[in-house]
Formats: C-alpha cells, structure tokens, sequence
C-alpha cells in the first residue's frame, strides 16, 4: 500500500518472511530522498519566510517549481507579487519541511500527489506571532514541477465582539442581516471566490448572533479545516480524504455528530459537492439555522450552483428555508495621505503616479474607457474620486516599509432576504425579473453599486473595481442619484 501511495506499479506479489520484509523496509528507510535533509535548517528558512509574509499580511505564500529554477510569490490585499527565485533543491527542501511539520496521514512527501493539510502551532513548529496556522495545499505540476500554496490565518487581536458593518457592511444591508440572523431555521448562504473574505464574515455573524441571544444558543461549525476561533462556538474538524468518496464519507460523519450535539445554530464551512449541500439543506430543514458560504459570481446566481449540486427546486423555491443570500468581495482602500485627484490626473496637470517629483504625469495608467466612463458621469458625482499613488508615502507603509498606496481592504457586498415569487423566477431562469424584485424597494442595490459608491466617496481606486465587474456594463447609471443619495444618508444617520 505505501509502494501505491507513492505512484510504484505493482506488478508480481509474493508471500515472505517477516526478516525479508523488515531489510525491504530499511532499504526503503535508506533511499527515502528526505533522509539526508537537514530538517532542523530548513524549518528554519520555513518560519523565517511565514514570519516575513506574515509581517506584510499577506493572505497567501505561493512556492512554484519548474523545470529551471523556483518562484516565490505572495499575495498580498488582493494582489498577487513576485518576490524571487532560488534554486529547486532549496524550494524542495522548504516544502518537505512544511510537509513534515503537518499532521497528516501520510508518512513520506510524495511530489506527484495532490495533498491538502493543515499546519498548526505545535511543540515541533512554533508558528510566528499573529499567525493561528496555514492551510496547505501541495499540487503536481506539469514536466515534473510541484507548486505549494499556503493560507495564512492569522488571530484576531480584538477581544470585542464587532458587527459587520466593521467590514464594511452599508446599513441597508446591516438591516437585511440581522433580519437573517433573527431566525429560528433555514439557510443563510454567503458567496465570494476564494480570497473574499467570507470565512471572516461568517465569524463575524455567528459570534454577534451568538452575543445578541446572550450565549443561549449553542453553535457548532463543520469546517474543512476550521480557519478562525469562533467565540461560542464548538468548531468540527473534518477529516482529510484524498478522493472525492472520502471527503463526502468524513462530512457525513461529521455531520451526524453536528446534529447530535443538539445545537441551534450550525455552521458549514463550505459548500462544495452534492452530498454536503443536501446533507447541508437537510439540516435547515429539521429545526436549524445554517450558515454557509459557496463559490458563485452573484447572490442571485448561488441558486443556480445549488440546483447545479441537485438541491431539489421544492427546497430552492421555499422562503421559509432560503432565508438569506449575501454576495462580496473586498476592494483595497485607497491612502488618503498620498492618493490623487481622478479629474487631475487623467488631465496632466499633476505627477506621475509611480510617485516621481519632477516630472508631469505622461500616462496616469488609467484605460481610456474607465476614464470615458467616469467623465460621463458629470463633475457633479466625480470630484471625490481619487487614485492610489503607486509607491505610496509613510503613511501606507507595511511592517517591511513598503508602500503601495492602499491601507486594507473593506467589503463589497449585495445582500438579498428572499421572497417566494423572487425565489420562483430565479429557478425558473427569469433571473432579470427575480432581480427587477430584488432591486425595486429602497435600500437595495448590487454588489458593483456598492463599490461603484466607495468609487464616488473617494475610497476606491476606478482600477482596483473593475476586479469585482465591469462599470461600463453592468451599471444602471440612472440608478446612481439615488443610490448616492441614499447610502450617504444612512452613513450619516447611523454613525
């Protein structure tokens, strides 16, 4: 079975003795490639690269071998950065030992296996400070190449319990959610592509839902592997699985025992196949609240991923079990300290915005048809925007004294509490009218409005929203006024 597990055909088997197995296995213990590995040196290098990343909050470190040599990247706010190259006996020798330093099934690093693990704080890896632990996933890549990629979740260094308007939430929808979080059974379903920030979102609803019932609730998460500490919350580990059959047979287990736990409130870290998204429904439908996130562009379009998962259309179709759709993604903040007038840079009248001094702006790195978009609008809604210097000054400098302009990230989102004839036009494929529904009462607006507005308010950059959808498209511009109007109002009215 180890000789499989490492990709070695099998071709005859006999029977032997125990002493001919035991010189077989010492054979293999000496031609293990990571024997000769000095473990010691190399968890070094390892915390030491963890603790630089860390330092730049980035969300993910990126180690890619190829035929030639080795990349390091980071992602950092969104943006994904080359660091350097080295050799690829020395990005081997940092993925063996991030290998060895997880607990995981498997005894030996196998660079032609997929693997995804976890590594966590321990007596032989102490992880650095702000770090809670890293999500590892281990990948084969074409002509012999390997690519590793680590999450990093970090703690929360705030001991108050906040809201999610301090992510950036607008009170319209503030107002949705905690209508969401009011009731008693059902689902409530957040959606985002990887990187959106929604495992902080739904640590931020359970810990408040928790508070607001005053710790009269029990909470119980399933998560693959848990990524946050949730206050209240008894949080299940699912077991890794290297197929599809293992990973559905470990949900279920870990769902039965969800439910014998007797909770109120039951969290899913992610719904990824059929079987977790109906043992999921299943459980909205015998007394629980569920929280749950999915990979889906909109909030409207998780209907379409659900029946894609075949969640039955009697249970798409039921208010009373879709209690909520949240769609979001996060925008950087542009520096207020650095950051430049829109009208004057797309018309040269100030330097450049690679941070130059001397020098009139040639290009403003702003595509024309952004620019045409924006002046379209009017003086009257642009003279608040502004755009990220791109070396930024001291004020948006990082723990290492980079700068680039920007400091953080804040939510964008769309939140939808379902109706039945909403409901019946999305599973019917009348999704312009189910959105014509959704969009008709005051306080609603999509999730591209709503950054389109941080635009207009002077806290996004134009460029950094087109990652979360095109303006010139999917804007209703007679809808701006008034969204404007409003979100102005309740930012005033509520602070």
């Amino acid at each position: 079975n180890s000789a499989r597990s490492c990709g070695t055909p099998i071709q005859i088997m006999r029977t032997t003795d125990f002493e001919t197995l035991k010189k077989l296995q010492n054979l293999a213990s000496d031609a293990d490639p990571t024997s000769s590995i000095d473990f010691t040196r190399n968890q070094q290098r390892l915390y030491e690269l963890i603790e630089s990343a860390a330092k730049r909050r980035a969300s993910d470190i990126h180690l890619k071998i190829d035929q030639e040599a080795a990349h390091l990247y980071l992602t950092i706010k969104g943006d994904f950065i080359y660091l350097n190259d080295m050799q690829r006996e020395e990005a081997d020798s940092l993925m063996i030992a991030a290998f060895n330093a997880c607990k995981t099934g498997d005894k030996q690093y196998n660079p032609l296996k997929f693997r995804a693990t976890r590594l966590d704080n321990s007596p032989d890896f102490v992880l650095p400070r702000g770090v809670q632990s890293l999500r590892l996933q281990f990948s084969p890549l074409d002509n012999a190449g390997r690519e590793l990629v680590a999450r990093l979740l970090y703690m929360s260094g705030d001991d108050d319990l906040k809201d999610v308007d301090s992510l950036g939430y607008e009170p319209p929808q503030i107002d949705a959610l905690h209508i969401m979080r009011r009731q008693a059974y059902g689902i409530i379903l957040i959606s985002g592509p990887t990187g959106s920030g929604k495992s902080t979102t739904l640590k931020t609803a359970l810990e408040r839902t928790w508070l607001e019932r005053k710790g009269r609730a029990k909470l119980v998460s399933i998560e693959d592997p848990p990524e946050f500490a949730i206050r209240g919350c008894s949080q299940l580990p699912i077991e890794s699985g290297a197929n599809l059959e293992e990973k559905a047979e470990a949900f279920t287990r870990a769902m039965s025992a969800t439910l014998r736990m007797a909770p109120h409130i039951i969290m899913v870290g992610e719904i990824r196949e059929a079987i977790a998204a109906k043992l999921t429904f299943d459980a909205a439908k015998t007394g629980h609240l569920v929280w749950t996130s999915v990979h889906a562009n909109t909030a409207l379009d998780t209907i379409n991923r659900l029946a894609d998962m075949h969640v039955r259309r009697v249970d798409l179709e039921d208010p009373k079990l879709m209690r909520g759709l949240i769609a979001q993604r996060l925008v950087k903040i542009v520096c207020p300290h650095c950051s430049l007038p829109f009208r004057d840079a797309v018309s040269r009248n100030v330097v450049d915005l690679h941070g130059g001094t001397d020098r009139r702006a040639e290009d403003p790195g702003v595509d024309p048809w952004l620019i045409d978009f924006y002046k379209g609008l009017g003086p009257a809604l642009t003279g608040n925007i502004r755009l990220a210097r791109n070396n930024g000054c001291e004020h948006c400098r990082d723990s290492e004294g980079k700068s680039t302009g920007h400091i953080g990230r804040r939510v964008i989102a769309e939140t939808v509490v379902p109706t039945d004839s909403l409901l019946k036009a999305a599973v019917s494929g009348h999704v312009a009218d189910a959105r014509a529904e959704w969009l008709a009462p005051p306080g609603a607006f999509t999730m591209l409005e709503h950054g389109l507005f941080r635009v207009l308010s002077g806290e996004v950059d134009p460029r950094d929203l087109t990652y979360a959808g095109d303006v010139t498209r999917d804007i209703d511009v007679a809808r701006i006024g008034a969204l404007i109007e409003l979100l102005t109002q309740d930012r005033g009215g509520r602070r």
